[in-house]
């Protein structure tokens, strides 16, 4: 429990700290929203003040970063300069936009990736054993967006079989959505799956060849029984932590990925944002960004500790 506790507090301050590095980043960018917002040939000293004033940006940083951190604690984070619209309308389709990509790369990746592990674990050094290893490679190798470009060829250009591009509005319906996902999900699994599978591989090929398997193998028991009750387990519980801040990891690879396809999620917000200045915008993605990984380290590191006995008795 002490070792919980003191989880949950890092991630506290962990959090905290990053909002600091958020907002004085945004901070620290070159012109502001006025400029930005404001047309060329409106933009004279007083329609910028004005503005300015307006959005609150004529306050010292310190004092709006205290406001935004403490109404941010209530779910408050403010308006929109681009829309004038509050920040979580703003967020809220689009957020279920990037849970939907996020979360059906996750169905369709983590299983994938742990049974190709195993798969290459139990045909080492053979003709499976390489071709997964080698697609393995090439998935930790090649950036997200150099996927995202070849499936567009080979998937939508050369076989025509899944749009390029996502045309529908952001606030579409999920059954509209459906199909433009596919794509942007190979991506993403392509990418994630590689990190898991050589991680669960190596360790299943190190408890094959541990003692207790020897032994078990002495006493009779069928080799599958072996490998599904007593390997793969002891295999995966080391695992548990990797494939955590994999998924965490997505946040960053699904800004990329939505980008290439111009899928209405996070991603593309937030780019359009920063071109914007729009830095409550800015701001509330990239921290709902930190908090999904913190929080998915978080519960690593819980689940770790539950399932390992050593762990659990440090007091």
């Amino acid at each position: 429990m002490k070792r919980i506790l003191q989880r949950i507090l890092f991630a506290s301050i962990t959090l905290w700290l990053v909002s600091l590095v958020v907002f004085f980043s945004a901070e620290s960018l070159p012109g502001d929203a006025a400029n930005v917002l404001i047309p060329r040939e409106q933009q004279t000293p007083e329609n910028v003040e004005r503005l300015r004033h307006e959005l609150g940006l004529d306050k010292p940083a310190v004092n709006r970063y205290v406001t935004w951190l403490r109404n941010g604690l209530t779910g408050d984070w403010g308006r929109s300069y681009a829309s004038r619209e509050p920040v979580t309308k703003e967020l809220g389709a689009r957020l279920r936009n990037s849970m939907l990509l996020a979360s059906v790369s996750i169905i369709v990746g983590i299983p994938l990736a742990i049974g190709l592990g195993i798969a290459s674990a139990l045909t080492r050094d053979r003709a499976p054993d390489l071709v997964i290893s080698a697609l393995a490679l090439i998935g930790m190798s090649v950036p997200d967006f150099v996927l995202g470009s070849l499936s567009i060829y080979f998937f939508a250009i050369h076989l025509g079989w899944l749009p390029a591009i996502t045309t529908v509005a952001f606030d579409a319906p999920i059954t509209e959505l459906i199909p433009s996902i596919w794509l942007p999900v190979l991506t993403l699994v392509i990418g994630m799956i590689a990190y898991v599978m050589r991680l669960v591989r190596t360790n299943l090929i190190n408890v094959l060849e541990g003692d207790f398997v020897q032994s078990a193998t002495l006493r009779g028991l069928s080799r599958r029984r072996i490998v599904l009750l007593h390997a793969c387990p002891s295999a995966l519980m080391p695992a548990i932590h990797i494939i955590a801040l994999t998924i965490a990891g997505l946040s960053a690879g699904v800004v990329i990925v939505e980008a290439v396809f111009n899928y209405p999620g996070l991603g593309t917000l937030l780019i359009a944002s920063v071109s914007a200045r729009d830095l409550p915008v800015v701001q509330a993605i990239v921290l709902i960004a930190a908090l999904l990984y913190v929080s998915m380290s978080l519960l690593a590191d819980i689940g770790s500790t539950f399932l390992n006995p050593r762990l659990r008795n440090v007091q």
